[in-house]
């Protein structure tokens, strides 16, 4: 069973109302506990963010003018495969002609790119140093990029399985809501059926900000 984004007390108190566990059976709290763990599945699905879990990454990009044209003077954009960046742990980027070279390349100045955390994307800002200025038919090259990362939350065991630690909690309270609509349905929830559930307007303007749609972003060669 998925990790819990929010903790089963919050989860009471704050959507449900009830502020005393006591005031549930071990069944219902059962069902709720269960409720947010399939909301971790529902809220990933609507930010395309699929895992949640910690976990130090490396994710390597090829910027190519041939196939990227957008790049071509311009500042590159890169989604990393995974959202929720640790910005407190080492975060590293390398740029290299060949791929081979990536490893003993400098470390790109933290001045020169943007991080959007939440939603693992990384903004070049260094335009004149690292922007491709020409596409390949007039001289300009691909090059490769490596950025090395952690990302995701820690967990906790409870009595109810797992809960996410450090969540953000604009991400807790969205997780909250869909825990209340899938527990209010019976613990029955398909996103996907015409009947199942649907996102909120409260919950859709929580996370609206942070999906992770960038179709026009450098994805990792090993997307």
């Amino acid at each position: 069973m998925p990790a819990k984004l929010a903790a089963l007390d919050d989860t009471m108190a704050q959507v449900l109302g009830q502020p005393e566990a006591g005031e549930f059976s071990d069944e219902q709290l059962g069902i709720i506990a269960t409720s947010l763990s399939q909301a971790t599945v529902f809220i990933a699905d609507a930010l395309q963010s699929y895992d949640f879990d910690r976990a130090t990454r490396t994710d390597v990009f090829m910027v190519d003018p041939e196939y990227h044209p957008y790049s071509v003077g311009l500042s590159p954009r890169f989604l990393l495969a995974r959202g929720f960046v640790d910005t407190g742990q080492p975060f590293e980027m390398r740029l290299s002609m060949q791929l081979g070279d990536l490893a003993s390349a400098g470390v790109v100045s933290a001045n020169d790119y943007f991080i959007d955390a939440n939603r693992g994307t990384v903004l070049i800002v260094g335009y004149d140093t690292y922007a491709i200025t020409e596409p390949l038919w007039l001289g300009g090259s691909r090059y490769f990029v490596q950025i090395d990362y952690t990302c995701g939350f820690a967990t906790t065991a409870d009595a109810y399985g797992t809960t996410y630690s450090g969540v953000p909690e604009w991400l807790q309270a969205a997780a909250r809501y869909a825990g209340k609509m899938i527990f209010e349905a019976g613990g029955d929830c398909d996103p996907e059926s015409e009947t199942g559930c649907s996102i909120s307007e409260k919950m859709r303007g929580l996370i609206s900000t942070h999906v992770r749609y960038e179709p026009a972003a450098v994805k990792p060669l090993a997307w």
